[in-house]
């Protein structure tokens, strides 16, 4: 039963996590009142970089483009909660404004917004944009998607065949009274499984764990499920010897008791 459960909440927490994985919608908002505002803002930016926006400002009626000299711009930049993160006066370059990032502006992976808002002394316009920062700075492509999601069939099938081998391992026949009566020659590789069975649930996690701080917006969960790996990974420390003890004691006491039981000698 126990193992059941395991393998139960195993499955929620590999659900919940590709539940998790659907990528947020990234909106663009353009509000024209005379302005025409174009900026080279991408949907996917790395954490801890640096970069820059070009703006270029156009007037609707005419198509011309507008510099500084007759445009003044504000750029500010929230996250999710609204916290303003960046907000200042892009400087004038040629027939476009630049607007520069330092890398410690954009240091947690999240869903952010640009707004861009330009004006003379007669028109505006504003340009606002959400992107994702995300510690590779990429979207999880498709051809990504269907490799991950092989190799994690591949790793729950070795998972559940351990889980299925474990059940089929021959255990020590007991009469009615609980005693033993013929001891199983293959339970010392209960052991064995259940410790592999460990080892590749502790994989499933790790990877799980990578790809949630890696392409997820959620970084809570990530570091969530990045510590639980580690302490499964320092428990191994401790339950992979215990599994060869085990194992070894096991094939030890069979040996024994097999030769007592010949003997008329009684377990429970």
């Amino acid at each position: 039963m126990g193992q059941k459960i395991i393998l139960g909440l195993f499955c929620f927490l590999f659900l919940f996590s590709f539940v998790s994985a659907v990528p947020p919608i990234t909106t663009e908002f353009i509000g024209n009142k005379g302005l025409n505002i174009q900026a080279n803002i991408y949907d996917y930016y790395e954490i801890n970089t640096e970069s820059e926006v070009h703006i270029y400002v156009f007037n609707l009626s005419n198509g011309a483009i507008l510099n500084n000299e007759t445009v003044t711009c504000e750029v500010e930049l929230t996250n999710s909660v609204g916290t303003v993160l960046l907000e200042g006066t892009p400087a004038g370059h040629d027939d476009h404004f630049l607007m520069m990032r330092n890398a410690s502006v954009v240091t947690e992976p999240g869903i952010y917004s640009v707004s861009i808002v330009c004006s003379t002394d007669e028109i505006a316009g504003i340009k606002t944009h959400f992107f994702q920062a995300t510690i590779t700075g990429n979207d999880l492509t498709t051809a990504q998607g269907i490799i991950y999601l092989i190799s994690f069939s591949f790793l729950i099938f070795i998972f559940g065949l351990l889980i299925w081998t474990l059940e089929q391992i021959p255990r020590d026949i007991k009469d009615d009274g609980g005693f033993i009566v013929n001891v199983s020659k293959l339970e010392h590789l209960r052991p064995i499984v259940k410790g592999l069975a460990w080892i590749v649930l502790t994989g499933i996690v790790f990877i799980i764990a990578n790809i949630t701080i890696a392409y997820l917006s959620t970084g809570l969960m990530g570091s969530f499920l990045f510590l639980t790996f580690q302490i499964m990974m320092l428990s191994n420390f401790v339950i992979i010897p215990l599994m060869i003890i085990r194992m070894i004691q096991r094939i030890t006491l069979s040996k024994e008791m097999s030769g007592m039981i010949e003997r008329g000698v009684k377990f429970s």
